[in-house]
């Protein structure tokens, strides 16, 4: 079982890794600030080709249930806290975070002004949705564990546990496989529903969906509301390609 944890771990690093690469090609910086507004438009066109086939769902973060998925995610989306080359937990959406004295209580401070690419601007009750309506692998756990969430305000949220739990932090943002905290917007998928969302996702990460073919391609464009930074690349297009060999050294 270690083997298959460490296997995986891996392999997800390896993913993550490579969207750094393919995130600072075209521009987008990775940790530590809110950039200026960019002097220039998103311009030409990047295509990248992945190992794996994409699947109709992956653009939902509920639903992750594996490593490849993060590939789609960190295009589309964006988390309270994520990993990043050299800092596991790094601020993103949430621009701090605390534990209670006791263990049992964590509190978010939820970045001010950042957009989702329909116009609307994320707060603590898009947070406590996107939680709530997660259902990948390690749902049963987090429900078990968590007690109640609270809004403070539209920019803090609290989430409390029924006992202290030191992997809280690890299983809600850190592991390769869950998506809890990853951040959609919840008056959206409330008017189109869970399929309306998939056929046409809406995120606040640096590219926004066009469109998609499921197992052939999905193709994106620079969001320039991009809390970070726009992106230098206006259209980025995700190919399937199932010739492994050629795509990995490893």
């Amino acid at each position: 079982m270690e083997g298959k944890k460490t296997r995986g771990m891996g392999i997800y690093m390896r993913l993550v890794n490579l969207m750094s690469l393919m995130l600072f090609v075209l521009g987008i910086p990775w940790i530590g600030y809110t950039a200026p507004p960019a002097p220039y438009k998103p311009a030409g066109t990047m295509s990248w080709g992945v190992h794996f086939q994409l699947a109709a769902d992956w653009v939902d973060p509920a639903t992750t249930t594996r490593t490849t998925q993060w590939v789609v995610l960190y295009a589309i989306h964006d988390a309270l806290l994520k990993n990043m080359p050299g800092e596991l937990n790094a601020p993103s959406l949430a621009e701090s975070w605390n534990m209670s004295p006791d263990g049992k209580v964590y509190e978010f401070k939820i970045r001010k002004g950042v957009k989702f690419h329909n116009g609307d601007i994320l707060t603590a009750e898009d947070v406590k949705f996107s939680y709530e309506r997660y259902h990948g692998i390690y749902n049963k756990l987090l429900k078990e564990k968590v007690e109640r969430v609270d809004i403070v305000n539209p920019n803090q949220i609290r989430f409390h546990l029924k006992e202290p739990w030191n992997d809280f932090m690890e299983y809600y943002t850190a592991i390769g496989t869950t998506g809890a905290n990853w951040i959609i917007p919840k008056k959206y998928f409330q008017e189109v529903g869970e399929q309306g969302f998939i056929r046409k996702p809406i995120g606040c990460g640096p590219y926004k969906f066009m469109k998609m073919e499921p197992g052939v391609e999905l193709v994106l464009e620079a969001f320039e509301d991009y809390w970070r930074m726009v992106p230098h690349v206006k259209t980025l297009r995700i190919k399937s390609v199932m010739e492994r060999a050629r795509l990995w050294p490893w």
